[in-house]
């Protein structure tokens, strides 16, 4: 790949499809990746995070600071034009939001030290938060709603001092959420659509939950009675049949009884 020296790719809102390419990791100045709204599908690929400039902050700040030749001028909605004249107006970022992308988040993610935004939202990524991510401590912004994500929250993104934005809305996520920290200042919506998540600020106390695959352990001694004296009452039920033919045949032969008895009797 010839474009070592590229330091920013936006290709959002676009109809781009097929997996994202594993060469990126050779773009040694590259430290801003928008690419939501499209139709990337596949993993995210281990590659990506080994980006140089997002991977070493010695690397990122030698890049931030040069000079567009020509400013650049962005629009955003519902406000006014912006004016760039330097890289360091861009927050070192990855944005795959609003894509197909599925499988594990990798745990490699956790090498990405210099990023401040990480968008991974509105996909189709499953398995656990990685716990890694808190080692990204420049991280502001964290969106991980609208996947398959499960397990718990890891209680250690509860260090990331500077984290404030977050959103795991909409997955299928459990147990307590995390306190202490930025952590209290997150509202309910960063969390909603998770049934199976507790404590504040949901309105769920985790002394509530209950486990349908763990019954409770009067509930699992009952079971276990009822395994017991099942067969033993069934045993004795039995064994009493069998015995009172017995005494019938033993007086069939002594007192008249019907004949149909006695021929069962004999049978048995």
């Amino acid at each position: 790949m010839s474009l070592t020296n590229l330091e920013l790719i936006n290709l959002s809102e676009n109809n781009i499809n097929g997996q994202i390419p594993g060469w990126i990791q050779y773009l040694p100045n590259l430290f801003y990746i928008a690419l939501a709204n499209n139709l990337l599908s596949g993993g995210l690929p281990v590659e990506l995070t080994r980006l140089p400039a997002l991977a070493s902050h010695q690397v990122l700040d030698q890049v931030k600071y040069n000079k567009f030749e020509l400013p650049m001028f962005g629009v955003r909605l519902h406000a006014s034009n912006w004016q760039y004249n330097c890289l360091a107006s861009f927050r070192p970022m990855l944005d795959l939001s609003y894509n197909n992308l599925s499988g594990d988040i990798p745990v490699e993610i956790g090498n990405m030290k210099s990023i401040q935004d990480l968008v991974l939202s509105n996909n189709y990524f499953s398995g656990t938060i990685p716990s890694s991510i808190s080692n990204l401590t420049n991280l502001e912004s964290l969106e991980l709603s609208h996947n398959l994500l499960s397990g718990e929250i890891p209680t250690s993104l509860t260090s990331l001092n500077f984290l404030s934005s977050f959103s795991v809305a909409y997955n299928n996520l459990q147990g307590s959420v995390p306190t202490g920290r930025q952590f209290d200042t997150f509202s309910n919506q960063c969390y909603e659509g998770n049934p199976r998540l507790c404590g504040p600020p949901m309105q769920k106390s985790c002394t509530e939950r209950s486990d349908p695959s763990s019954p409770p352990s009067g509930h699992k001694k009952g079971l276990d009675t009822e395994m017991i004296f099942g067969p033993l009452l069934g045993f004795c039920f039995g064994f009493g049949i069998i015995l009172t033919c017995q005494l019938h045949c033993m007086l069939s032969e002594r007192t008249i009884l019907p004949r149909w008895i006695h021929r069962y009797c004999i049978w048995a």
